[in-house]
């Protein structure tokens, strides 16, 4: 009875431990827009249970230069939305723009929209794309 209730506790902390490694996603988006402002390449991870996110991409390097939060949201079973705010974008314009970016992921199919509104300018700029889990090589 003893070693049941032994093995029953490590199988428990194997599974909590499981859990709480957190899956970290590679996305190659293509952009729908002429216009630009979609990533080609973002990184993404996030936790249900913890309700916390984060995102990587070219813009977020050039502003701050390492991972930031995201405001996650559920959609529903099947997926997730995710929002930031990216400042210092720069443009042709020598002027620094501020991006609004939200994305729909869905993890079980590893699919990704991205849409992003840049300040100031009347355009919503979308793509697609692919998501797979990254393995640091």
């Amino acid at each position: 009875m003893k070693i049941r209730m032994l093995l029953a506790a490590g199988l428990m902390v194997m599974a909590s431990t499981a859990v709480a490694e957190d899956i970290v996603y590679k996305c190659e988006i293509k952009p729908g827009t002429q216009y630009g402002w979609i990533p080609e390449t973002l990184f993404l991870s996030f936790n249900r249970t913890q309700n916390w996110a984060w995102v990587y991409d070219a813009y977020v390097k050039n502003d701050i230069g390492k991972p930031m939060e995201a405001k996650l949201r559920e959609r529903d079973a099947k997926s997730i939305k995710l929002d930031w705010s990216v400042d210092n974008v720069p443009n042709s314009s020598k002027t620094d723009l501020r991006v609004d970016f939200f994305l729909v992921f869905w993890p079980g199919t590893g699919k990704i929209l991205v849409q992003s509104i840049v300040r100031g300018y009347d355009m919503q700029n979308n793509g697609h794309g692919i998501c797979a889990p990254y393995k640091e090589k």
